[in-house]
């Protein structure tokens, strides 16, 4: 289950629960990787090494090495600026299950811009939020499979 998966199911499940004074909250978490130990550089580099050895042969020379590499540093680039401290998170959750009226969804850690990406931009045409969500790619390698093509 992704992760849009499960936050769709939780809002219509808050949406569900509500005639029944159930109350469903979503706490999402930015970015809080070194306070879970998965952005270690050694973890890190494992999982990423770990992904390329047990990837099927056809999708290694569908990809190519080159592609890979390149979504991993990128990746690796992201979880440079990750918060250490996960005490927002914990606050968050606490507050999801102590208050009596919580909010229905916490983005912890999140930009303006994040929030307007997770939220609001996923209600929109595709045809509109597409050019914003997948800017131009110039310079950044294809998939082997592509290369080729025009």
């Amino acid at each position: 289950m992704t992760k849009a998966t499960l936050e769709f199911f939780s809002d219509a499940l808050r949406h569900e629960m509500h005639k029944w004074g159930v109350k469903v909250v979503i706490v999402e978490p930015a970015s809080f990787g070194p306070s879970t130990g998965i952005t270690v550089p050694a973890v890190f580099n494992k999982l990423a090494s770990d992904l390329w050895a047990n990837m099927e042969d056809a999708v290694k020379e569908d990809y190519g090495k080159e592609y890979f590499d390149y979504h991993i540093e990128r990746l690796r680039a992201c979880t440079q600026g990750e918060r250490k401290d996960n005490t927002p998170v914990i606050d968050a959750m606490a507050d999801a299950v102590t208050l009596t009226d919580p909010s229905h969804r916490y983005l912890v850690g999140a930009s303006f811009e994040d929030y307007v990406d997770k939220v609001w931009l996923g209600h929109f045409p595709t045809l509109w939020t597409d050019s914003s969500e997948r800017p131009d790619t110039e310079g950044e390698p294809k998939p082997t499979m592509l290369q080729n093509t025009k």
